[in-house]
């Protein structure tokens, strides 16, 4: 990825079938997330819209041909970054996306929208209730 500037990094894409955790999160992640990506797609051209549901959405993609899992694990090491970007793997995309730490950030900077890392643990914070 350095080509692309996006610095030195390790990632890997999950695999169907998703680990529990992963497939919860993305279906909670997209119920909270798809009323917003319909308000932002109300004010764009074009006819987008996402159905309440991820699994609905996926069905719209696997029609699409796109029937790989998109969720992926970074790793990085001290000084490394990457740029927020999006990839698109066909004409089906969701536009908003979520990113959940596993350490800690040791700073953040506000003028640059950056963060240095450290090796904790970051809190695990869920969205919704779980009963």
């Amino acid at each position: 990825m350095a080509r692309y500037r996006f610095d030195e990094y390790q990632y890997r894409y999950f695999d169907n079938p998703l680990p529990s955790l992963v497939a919860e999160l993305r279906q909670e992640l997209y119920r909270h997330l798809a009323p917003l990506a319909n308000q932002m797609a109300a004010n764009l051209p074009g006819n987008g819209h996402y159905p309440p549901t991820l699994s609905a959405y996926r069905k719209i993609c696997y029609a699409a041909g796109q029937t790989k899992p998109t969720p992926l694990l970074l790793h990085y090491e001290a000084g490394n970054y990457n740029r927020l970007h999006q990839d698109l793997y066909g004409s089906e995309f969701f536009p908003l996306q979520a990113v959940i730490l596993l350490s800690r950030p040791v700073s953040i900077s506000p003028a640059t929208r950056s963060c240095r890392w450290s090796n904790s643990p970051a809190p695990i914070h869920w969205l919704g209730s779980h009963a």
